[in-house]
């Protein structure tokens, strides 16, 4: 065996040293051995010269040793003795523990993100609960009824809280929403106004309109 040749870019590289010593004591190119392996040479040369940051990712290291060590031969036992010692491996398993972190760090962001944006919907929604008029609906007496009666009941449905004003009065709603109120007719054409509205909404209006005619 010829004597053991450190690599060009040593730097306390025991690993890349005995890969590409091995590869010298074969005979081998680093041209050839990227060709018999299908793997780009610059990759190799980032395995035998400690420089990591050739590497596409940390998961490359591990799959092109294993590699590399099976084409050159070597025993896998020599190669886990000599990993633990290497400033390559060490940077290739600091780069899997820096991924990690930064993948750990980006899904936290996005995690409070969505909890932002969720709260804000939530927040939204509410508010624009505050500001919705009520529901109002009118149950009788039907737009455009004519009726020889001087009075009419309007009958109605919105929601507890609501408070309900016909034709500028006053109507008492009960728990289930329900309202009704006695109407006074002048002869013609009426026109009933009724609003509901809660403490901080929006009001909503109908308008009913009753001929009286005798």
């Amino acid at each position: 065996m010829s004597a053991y040749i450190l690599n060009k870019n040593h730097r306390d590289n025991p690993l890349g040293d005995r890969l590409h010593q091995a590869r010298l004591d074969q005979g081998k190119t680093l041209k050839k051995a990227a060709h018999d392996l299908n793997i780009p040479i610059k990759y190799l040369e980032a395995l035998e010269n400690n420089q990591p940051g050739m590497l596409p990712g940390a998961d490359y290291f591990d799959r092109y040793l294993a590699v590399y060590v099976k084409y050159l031969k070597i025993s896998q036992t020599e190669i886990n003795r000599l990993k633990g010692q290497s400033k390559i491996a060490k940077q290739a398993n600091n780069f899997k523990k820096q991924s990690v972190v930064a993948w750990t760090e980006y899904l936290g962001r996005v995690i409070v993100l969505i909890i932002v944006v969720a709260l804000i919907i939530f927040f939204s929604l509410k508010v624009n609960a505050i500001f919705m008029p009520p529901e109002l609906k009118i149950i009788s007496p039907a737009d455009g009824l004519i009726t020889a009666s001087r009075q009419v009941e309007v009958k109605g449905l919105s929601i507890p809280e609501a408070e309900i004003i016909i034709n500028n009065k006053a109507v008492l709603v009960d728990q289930s929403g329900n309202f009704a109120s006695l109407i006074d007719l002048q002869k013609g054409l009426n026109l009933i106004k009724i609003t509901a509205k809660k403490r901080y909404s929006r009001i909503n209006e109908q308008d009913i309109r009753v001929l009286f005619n005798e």
